[in-house]
């Protein structure tokens, strides 16, 4: 896979896409949970926290990696500021 070096010069602007917003929003809708209660959502969580995590390895962002993180433990029960807390340390 890509990189997972310590050095993050490939920091930048998280990678949104919409393609993977739609499959969650359709699993949401198939399923009956909703993007308003993402708690509700294991779906949701999943989707978004594999694509932030596979951004991760393929361009070294370490802030996807810690969206990722985000994004599972907002499903799955955890810390949900370590994008904050990382972006924080970065100051």
């Amino acid at each position: 896979m890509g990189s997972s070096s310590s050095n993050n010069s490939n920091d930048g602007p998280l990678n949104n896409n919409s393609t993977a917003r739609g499959w969650s929003d359709r699993l949401d809708s198939a399923l009956g949970t909703s993007y308003e209660n993402p708690k509700d959502s294991k779906i949701r969580g999943t989707v978004h926290g594999v694509w932030h995590e596979i951004q991760y390895h393929k361009n070294g962002n370490m802030r996807e990696h810690e969206r990722a993180k985000d994004q599972w433990n907002t499903a799955w029960g955890g810390s949900t500021d370590n994008l904050k807390n990382y972006d924080a340390s970065k100051k």
